[in-house]
């Protein structure tokens, strides 16, 4: 929660806490159907969720206003609570199978599975958000106009649309791994 500055290792970002964050409270409903067969664990399954966050944490990028050389040094990444609930709902298809299936012994200990999850992740822009975009993309008078309206929701902050992950098992109960 102090007042910190640190720097992201990544992107080289200059990061400043913020110590006015709050927690975000979160209600989640999740719904699954799994099937399970064989004696080795093969399963596939297929997840539904939805969950709504009260006023989540998310990232903003800030210019310090005591830095009057600009460039990338007078920008630094700070986080807030943004005021509005953010909503995410997807879906999760996931599956594993064991390779005792090619004949060899050893091939029961190992298995291989994965996932592929679907996030509709959206948040309405805070008012902040909003009147800063105006003058962000005015134009001169007389200019043909090229914005109209800032769209009122967003993806909410650092959530992909897609994810996918695959894992190689090995499960060895007589040797304890």
């Amino acid at each position: 929660i102090g007042y910190y500055v640190s720097v992201d290792s990544g992107t080289d970002d200059l990061i400043v806490s913020n110590p006015q964050l709050q927690l975000s409270e979160v209600k989640s409903w999740d719904a699954r159907v799994e099937y399970f067969w064989g004696g080795f664990g093969d399963n596939v399954a297929v997840s539904f969720f939805y969950k709504e966050i009260a006023d989540p944490i998310e990232s903003i990028i800030l210019r310090d206003a005591s830095n009057f050389g600009g460039g990338g040094d007078a920008l630094f990444r700070t986080f807030f609570n943004n005021e509005n609930q953010a909503t995410l709902q997807g879906f999760e298809v996931e599956a594993r199978k064991n390779l005792g299936l090619f004949g060899f012994e050893f091939g029961e200990y190992l298995s291989i599975g994965g996932n592929v999850t679907y996030i509709d992740a959206t948040v309405k822009r805070s008012e902040a958000e909003l009147s800063r975009a105006a003058p962000f993309f005015a134009v001169k008078p007389g200019d043909p106009e090229r914005f109209d309206e800032y769209e009122e929701e967003r993806r909410l902050f650092n959530q992909p649309e897609w994810t996918a992950n695959l894992d190689f098992n090995f499960d060895q109960p007589d040797w304890g791994t």
